[in-house]
């Protein structure tokens, strides 16, 4: 093989692993087993209308998807619109949706969400302290919490059937 050939592959190698597309979607080398059937780790932060958020208190009792992502993530915003588009059927269901955004300013948040005219609210993990309790591989990032409280699947994507995942 030519050394060009080579840095050429190598380079595509490369750019397709650090492509958010490939880190945010293929994760499946990433051990998720160390989540399931622990305890969704409590915490408490503001949400982006200056409310207090303390997860334990906001999904006593119920199930819960915990979604983690940010608003410059092409994925995440995928994301964001595919549970928007369901948002009245998942919570028909009682099922709570915790929006965390991860490490952007409460301005970019808000515009985000008025510009796209979401009405929920965002819980907002200014210092990403969040990644040390919930550990994701990547954004988007979706934990479903039964109603005991414990996580039973960590998925990337949102699916048609997502009530099969409590």
């Amino acid at each position: 093989m030519s050394h060009r050939l080579f840095g050429i592959l190598l380079a595509l190698t490369f750019f397709g692993w650090m492509s958010p597309n490939v880190f945010a979607i293929n994760v499946s080398f990433f051990p998720q087993k160390g989540v399931m059937g622990k305890r969704a780790w409590d915490f408490t932060l503001p949400t982006v209308t200056d409310k207090t958020f303390t997860l334990s208190e906001s999904i006593a009792g119920k199930k819960a998807i915990i979604f983690f992502g940010t608003t410059w993530c092409p994925y995440c915003r995928k994301q964001f619109m595919k549970i928007n588009s369901v948002y009245k059927e998942i919570t028909k269901k009682e099922i709570v949706v915790v929006f965390v955004n991860v490490g952007e300013s409460k301005a970019s948040v808000k515009k985000y969400l008025s510009r796209n005219r979401y009405d929920f609210d965002v819980v907002m993990d200014y210092k990403e302290s969040l990644g040390e309790l919930y550990p994701f591989a990547g954004i988007p990032a979706l934990f479903f919490v039964d109603e005991k409280g414990v996580i039973k699947a960590l998925l990337y994507d949102l699916p048609k059937d997502y009530h099969k995942f409590f």
